[in-house]
């Protein structure tokens, strides 16, 4: 099993081996000690590796809802709607139509840390944001920088060096506990500390086809159940983390205002319509969160 955080994936795999009486043995490698991150998709399709903890957003060049499994531009606004939308509204059957055509089970969504922005220098407002370097990838990448960023995509092991010497000035990669476990804290000195003014962010578990096709009925049963308690177990902890690790950091918390959050919500627009406009499949999960969005009054 690939996964880059060892203490999630070593709580699951206990689960896994316990609750199937040693039938399911796993062995679990780190997160770039197998190959770049951006490789696990092909690998877990080519069945190199069979499970994976991975993220949408490094396959979004071949699985067409991959941005939207990823996470649009204000979304949700937190997990519990993550799950809602997932696991009631019916985007997990289409994320897993999806990856099926790629030979891979897609087996939960995860619960991941806000998609926040850490910050070496203040950036107060939208006004301030214009010019700034900041590392962001894919389609947050592309939003941001049409509201004033400029971004690069720089992996996460060089966020620390990069903060250090200058190369970017704010980044978004995950949420605090992450920045924490990256000794961020360090290199800068604010948050933004509504996360969801960035972005929010999933990624999934998912194991190869012919590996999840080899399993007994009852072994897959625990697998997902296995799964599913991670999401919950690692959402809740990352939960509790948001509130402790920016005062253990040091970091001022930075809120920006309801005039800056409005003009976001209508910068992301145009990206929720060209992801819809892709494909069926997009379009109906576009809808999906439409129907999310319209529930809650978003």
């Amino acid at each position: 099993m690939a996964e880059g955080m060892s203490w999630q994936a070593e709580h699951m795999i206990a689960n896994i081996e316990a609750m199937s009486g040693g039938r399911i043995e796993i062995d679990l490698f780190t997160g770039g000690e197998l190959m770049d991150p951006e490789e696990a998709h092909h690998a877990l399709s080519e069945g190199t590796i069979q499970i994976a903890k991975d993220s949408p957003a490094y396959c979004g060049d071949v699985v067409d809802i991959a941005w939207i499994a990823f996470g649009l531009p204000r979304a949700w606004d937190g997990m519990m709607a993550l799950w809602t939308i997932w696991a009631r509204m019916g985007m997990l059957e289409l994320c897993r139509e999806a990856w099926a055509e790629y030979n891979i089970r897609y087996v939960a969504v995860t619960a991941e840390p806000p998609y926040a922005m850490i910050q070496k220098e203040p950036i107060r407002s939208l006004d301030d944001l214009q010019g700034v370097k900041m590392r962001a990838y894919g389609l947050t990448a592309e939003w941001l920088d049409s509201v004033g960023a400029k971004t690069t995509y720089i992996p996460g092991p060089e966020l620390y060096t990069s903060f250090a010497t200058g190369i970017i000035d704010a980044a978004v990669y995950g949420g605090a506990s992450d920045y924490l476990d990256m000794s961020l804290g360090e290199v800068c000195n604010y948050y933004l500390y509504d996360p969801y003014a960035v972005n929010p962010n999933s990624d999934y578990i998912g194991v190869n086809m012919d590996a999840w096709n080899s399993l007994p009925d009852d072994l897959k049963a625990i697998f997902e159940m296995a799964s599913w308690e991670r999401v919950l177990w690692v959402g809740t902890e990352f939960y509790l983390r948001e509130y402790t690790a920016v005062e253990e950091m040091g970091l001022e918390a930075i809120y920006w205002s309801a005039e800056d959050i409005a003009k976001l919500n209508e910068a992301a627009v145009p990206f929720w319509e060209r992801e819809a406009a892709r494909t069926p499949r997009n379009a109906k999960a576009v809808q999906i969160m439409l129907d999310w969005l319209a529930l809650v009054g978003g």
